[in-house]
């Protein structure tokens, strides 16, 4: 799964969207599915709920700036104690969801299964410029996490190209449609 997923999973852009994704958890769970999240997405996950820390009871916050999960904690009512309450148990409840962390495989033992990280990379870039909210430097990071999830993806599928998703055994969950898109141009290009 994809940062935004686990963020909507844990109820943290509301109630309505976290029992959607529930229902979509309980799904994939009576199709035997194994969840996942990459080790990089995890990092990002706690470094965006420590990031929304610093803007409790801060006179700067700026709310079209801030995090939907800065947004939502602050929006709530809720003070730093709350946040630092909900950080500590944020293993536990991926626990709870059967959601584990795994690592990308190592491109160097693997070389015939590599993507071209840097035509994905341009594919992707060249969508979100389209946005009015793209900032170079920010977005350069998040790119390199979606490239990097989605090289992981094809690694850990060993080549296959599966026509159907019960054909598969690795599939990245997004709730990003433009890197969706880019990941298929990308895939219908050459």
């Amino acid at each position: 799964f994809d940062t935004r997923f686990i963020l909507r999973l844990l109820g943290l852009e509301g109630e309505e969207r976290k029992e959607v994704y529930s229902d979509l958890l309980i799904n994939l769970k009576g199709q035997d599915a194994n969840f996942y999240i990459f080790e990089h997405t995890y990092t990002e996950i706690k470094n965006i709920l420590e990031g929304c820390l610093k803007w409790v009871d801060n006179s700067l916050y700026d709310p079209s700036r801030a995090s939907r999960t800065c947004r939502y904690f602050l929006d709530e009512g809720l003070k730093q104690s709350d946040i630092e309450r909900f950080i500590m148990s944020f293993e536990d409840k991926l626990k709870e969801l059967n959601i584990k962390t795994a690592t990308i495989p190592d491109p160097a033992k693997s070389p015939e299964l590599q993507i071209d990280n840097n035509k994905l990379e341009e594919e992707i870039r060249s969508l979100y410029k389209r946005s009015p909210y793209f900032i170079e430097v920010e977005g350069s990071t998040m790119i390199q996490k979606d490239v990097s999830s989605i090289a992981g993806i094809y690694r850990l599928r060993g080549g296959d190209l599966p026509k159907h998703i019960k054909e598969t055994k690795h599939l990245f969950i997004t709730t990003n449609q433009t890197l969706a898109y880019a990941n298929r141009n990308y895939e219908t290009k050459d």
